[in-house]
């Protein structure tokens, strides 16, 4: 859910169904969403990456959810 506030910070920003986050609002800097995390050399480079942006302090989420759309 997205609270009052910052639906309307996202409104201002875009009306394209997939949103772009002000920096000040995003939950996180950086999302990865590997295509295919079932096969491991896409794992292994999802994780990699992940690694080293949060080495580096930015703020990432690393979607390894079974579930895809």
């Amino acid at each position: 859910a997205v609270s009052r506030p910052t639906s309307i910070g996202l409104g201002w920003k875009t009306s394209a169904p997939s949103s772009i986050w002000p920096k000040n609002l995003a939950p996180y800097l950086v999302e990865i969403i590997p295509l295919n995390i079932e096969k491991p050399h896409i794992k292994e480079a999802a994780e990699t990456i992940y690694g080293q942006l949060a080495a580096a302090g930015i703020e990432v989420l690393l979607d390894d959810r079974d579930e895809r759309a």
